[in-house]
């Protein structure tokens, strides 16, 4: 219902409806004043869903929080991570505001704090769940009053991706560290991972029954891209597999029976102890640069992107180029290997002369012409002479008894065949007309 009042020599006019925000405006005019509260008010009744911003104000942050955690969160995979991110969420002030108070500067100073913090890579990861939330609570809770505050923020500048590859003697050093943890797991994972380019989690999930010896193929059901693949297993990594085998009990399901973190914590123990060993530098090697040491080997020992891809699980090209770090000094050996088979192809080229290509041209046009087939007549040789000299005319019904086998027919060269035209095809349509023309010049004459 609209009300409309005269009040400081100006019409003022507000619009209530059940469900949305009241609204008011002022007019010279009470005409005018009228027309916008019909139309106001027609407006609000076009909107199937109501927007209430009063219901806003009883909901905060946290609750919010609370309530993806318990209800979406639990659904996904990767249910540890993003848990520890929204906790990380109700520590911070902002979360005990209610929903009709928060804004996009907020998330702008939470940004640029946590940027002090941590990575990029980490605030732009809670920044893209911080969006989700609002849109989950927009679209599917009945929250429509409520906009994204986070739709139109800036995010920080996406980092370049990892180039680490294993540097010269540290797969040894490692190799070293790993066979003395208690049991052969961690060098048998650590060996596999760059045999393969498997993830932790997909080469912690390794069951016996996906792996098949006969065919040296390993099926990963559970991907991070939730499509499943099938592998090949090279020499090394069937033989890594069978050491595994016979080291696990008869009724294991998983090839590594070890936790995600009891595998992270004995991989930092094995870096450290590899530090100590004198590579400085390898503390900053992570596991999952193992992938990118195994996506390069691949691509080193000759395969394709698409067949790399399958084994690797990329969809995207651009980030399966990523994974990818030739060394300079595989490059180099390429560009040297391959300089030296153009010089290689060029010189038997140039070994080929001119003159002996003439040769060869020369004697192959002297033997087609050669051939009886394309020798003309003995002027005045009537037909019967040359049956009785054992040449057949095909034209004629006599038959020949006496008839000498032909010749075999070479494929004459284009300039012998050039050299047989009649001086009329050589020099083409203008020849045939002078000749058409000629005998009606005579006529006139």
């Amino acid at each position: 219902m609209a009300s409309l009042r005269f009040r400081n020599g100006k019409w003022q006019v507000q619009v209530r409806r059940y469900g949305h925000a009241p609204q008011a405006k002022s007019f010279q005019s009470k005409s005018d004043a009228q027309r916008w509260a019909r139309q106001t008010e027609a407006e609000l009744d076009r909107t199937l869903i109501p927007n209430d911003v009063r219901s806003l104000n009883t909901i905060t942050v946290a609750q919010l929080l609370t309530r993806y955690r318990d209800n979406v969160t639990s659904e996904k995979r990767g249910i540890v991570p993003e848990r520890k991110r929204i906790e990380v969420f109700l520590r911070q002030r902002w979360s005990a505001l209610p929903l009709a108070r928060v804004d996009a500067a907020i998330f702008s100073r939470y940004r640029d704090t946590r940027l002090k913090q941590v990575q990029p890579g980490t605030v732009i990861r809670e920044l893209g769940l911080l969006s989700s939330i609002f849109e989950t609570a927009r679209r599917e809770w009945g929250y429509t009053a409520l906009q994204n505050p986070l739709a139109g923020l800036r995010k920080p500048k996406t980092p370049e991706g990892r180039e680490r590859r294993l540097k010269p003697g540290e797969l040894q050093a490692l190799t070293k560290a790993c066979s003395t943890v208690a049991g052969s797991w961690l060098l048998h994972g650590f060996q596999l991972a760059i045999e393969t380019g498997l993830r932790r989690g997909e080469l912690l999930g390794i069951r016996w029954q996906h792996v098949r010896f006969d065919t040296a193929v390993l099926h990963v059901p559970f991907t991070k891209t939730d499509k499943a693949r099938t592998i090949p297993l090279t020499d090394r990594a069937k033989a890594i597999l069978t050491e595994r085998r016979a080291e696990c009990s008869t009724d294991a399901e998983y090839a590594f029976p070890v936790s995600a973190n009891a595998f992270r914590l004995a991989w930092e123990r094995c870096k450290r102890r590899a530090e100590r060993s004198g590579y400085i530098d390898i503390q900053e090697l992570r596991f999952h640069d193992l992938r990118h040491e195994a996506i390069s080997r691949f691509f080193e020992m000759g395969l394709n992107p698409a067949e790399v891809a399958s084994i690797s699980g990329h969809r995207d090209l651009r980030m399966l180029l990523r994974y990818t770090h030739l060394t300079p000094e595989y490059l180099g050996a390429k560009l040297r290997a391959s300089k030296n088979d153009v010089h290689a192809e060029s010189s038997s080229t140039e070994a080929q002369s001119p003159l002996d290509f003439d040769r060869r041209h020369a004697s192959h046009s002297s033997h087609v012409c050669d051939s009886p087939e394309l020798q003309p007549p003995p002027i005045g040789q009537s037909t019967g002479e040359r049956k009785h000299a054992g040449i057949h005319d095909e034209g004629s019904s006599g038959r020949t008894t006496h008839q000498r086998p032909a010749p075999p027919r070479h494929r004459e060269a284009p300039s012998l065949l050039l050299s047989k035209r009649k001086p009329e095809a050589i020099h083409g349509r203008q020849s045939i007309v002078d000749t058409k023309r000629a005998p009606r010049r005579e006529a006139k004459q």
